[in-house]
């Protein structure tokens, strides 16, 4: 098989970044990877992809024209009535499972299972951005015979920032034109809030700073007592655990620009993560789910094509992910379920959730109960430990009593890199997002309220997870602590970067 070599675009500006939040639509991309080598296009990701928009909706990537990509408009889902988004969700769903029939049919090696592999990015990322990546990465898993599915929604900063003071009030979209002449006083308040709280905020940056810098680079990365981390604890080698003495510089560096950023992060992030959580929350019931008279037969027109589940939302529900889970569901119970070869039946299902993706993956598992995953992945998950104790552990009980456990892999930083993590030349308070999650945007006030994403928090909880038969479905990977080991990711924004192959087993093994 060919070797597919990718070049990589270079990163866009911060300024760049959070302007393409807010675009309503964005262009056709560069089709990967090079001349001499197989190239993956914006079309090919039709099968590969489910766009999510900014409530709930799936919207499509549109065909090409004249051999070229066109323009996505992520908005057209608001446009449809309830009928036509069915019949366009059933349509597409269907494409990406008959493409998982030419894949099962054209795999290198066809003895081994059918491997599909769900992937649900995290917060801050622009839909164009995330879709050049994935054509990358699209190129990268075909040689190891894997089948994707990205799930993309809508997080870029500005846009779920838009959202809480143009079109949100109380957890509803608000159609009333009120809402638009109350926005501008509403951010006056920010920026009240702002000021106010800069000294809080300046406090609570040098604070944790501080914690994270003195601690020391072993604290923390050991099991705790009387756990039993055999097999299950995957930690990296004692040499990988180092100081890395080229942040101090970068640190002070940063500090004029950190005075300003860090009270308007502390006071508008906030809002910014409370829409990307509803909208993770939309992927599976939307707001218009709600109305009286939404139902699936009135939708769909006929019987036939209801779904008949056991799914948490029944036939009432049609968020563009919950939608495509109850598809994939009936058509794998379908599948094992007929006569003779059949590629599906021996399917491998991976499901994959970076960062607030986690919290999507979540919702999988506590919605659409039915689908059989095999592994499922949190890269620094950034859902709370309550849900991960209420819905992950209780899946996996449910699962192991058919027979059929899964295994969770939970891939971490170190803890000395989640604390202490620069970006943006430092113009930003240090930290990982997590941090930010736990530190700011949150504040819990219980233990279980902080993200499972962290390994320092989740060894608080490890012997609350009963090992009565389970002893081998959990399992817990720490990277190490070393700049110059390019094989480790070193910060929470690398995590999901094409390098490091997060979709294969020994990135979470």
């Amino acid at each position: 098989m060919r070797r597919i070599n990718v070049k990589i675009p270079s990163a866009a500006g911060l300024l760049v970044l959070f302007a393409a939040g807010c675009s309503t639509t964005f262009g056709p991309v560069k089709p990967y990877p090079s001349k001499k080598n197989p190239i993956v296009t914006q079309e090919d990701m039709r099968y590969h992809v489910i766009h999510v928009d900014r409530d709930g909706d799936f919207y499509e990537i549109p065909e090409r024209v004249r051999g070229k990509d066109q323009r996505v408009d992520y908005r057209v889902a608001e446009k449809r009535d309830l009928r036509e988004q069915v019949a366009i969700m059933r349509a597409a769903y269907g494409g990406i499972f008959r493409d998982m029939d030419r894949h099962a049919a054209d795999r290198v090696d066809p003895s081994r299972p059918l491997t599909v592999t769900i992937f649900i990015h995290g917060g801050l990322m622009p839909p164009e951005k995330k879709l050049v990546e994935e054509m990358e990465i699209l190129a990268l898993m075909r040689e190891d015979d894997v089948y994707p599915v990205f799930i993309n929604w809508l997080s870029g900063p500005v846009t779920t920032m838009m959202d809480h003071f143009f079109r949100v009030r109380s957890g509803e979209v608000s159609e009333s034109k009120v809402t638009y002449v109350t926005a501008v006083p509403y951010m006056g308040l920010y920026v009240l809030k702002t000021i106010g709280e800069a000294p809080l905020a300046w406090w609570r940056s040098l604070k944790h700073y501080y914690y994270g810098t003195t601690q020391p680079v072993k604290k923390n990365v050991s099991p705790p007592d009387g756990w039993n981390a055999e097999g299950r604890l995957h930690a990296a080698p004692s040499e990988d655990y180092r100081y890395k003495w080229s942040d101090g510089p970068l640190y002070v560096l940063g500090l004029p620009s950190r005075v300003i950023m860090t009270p308007f992060l502390y006071s508008w992030g906030t809002p910014a993560w409370k829409s990307m959580e509803r909208r993770t929350h939309a992927m599976f019931v939307r707001q218009r789910d709600f109305e009286p008279n939404a139902s699936a037969g009135q939708a769909a027109g006929t019987t036939n094509q209801r779904l008949n589940g056991d799914f948490q939302y029944s036939d009432h529900a049609y968020g563009a992910v919950y939608y495509f889970c109850a598809m994939f569901s009936e058509e794998l119970r379908r599948r094992r379920a007929a006569d003779g070869e059949e590629p599906w039946k021996n399917m491998r299902i991976n499901l994959i959730g970076y960062s607030m993706g986690g919290i999507a993956v979540n919702h999988v598992l506590k919605t659409a109960p039915e689908l059989p995953i095999d592994n499922i992945v949190f890269i620094a998950s950034a859902d709370n430990l309550r849900n991960y104790l209420d819905i992950t552990v209780e899946y996996v009980k449910a699962r192991a009593r058919e027979g059929t456990p899964p295994r969770v892999h939970n891939v971490f930083l170190h803890p000395k890199n989640d604390n202490t993590e620069l970006n943006y030349a430092s113009m930003v308070p240090p930290g990982s997002l997590l941090t930010w999650v736990d530190h700011t945007y949150e504040s819990p006030e219980y233990v279980l309220q902080r993200t499972a994403g962290r390994w320092e928090n989740m060894r608080q909880i490890l012997k609350l997870i009963p090992d009565d038969g389970l002893e081998q479905c959990f399992h817990y990977k720490m990277f190490g602590r070393n700049k110059s080991n390019d094989s480790q990711p070193q910060r929470h924004i690398e995590m999901e970067r094409a390098r490091y192959g997060y979709w294969r087993e020994d990135y979470w093994k």
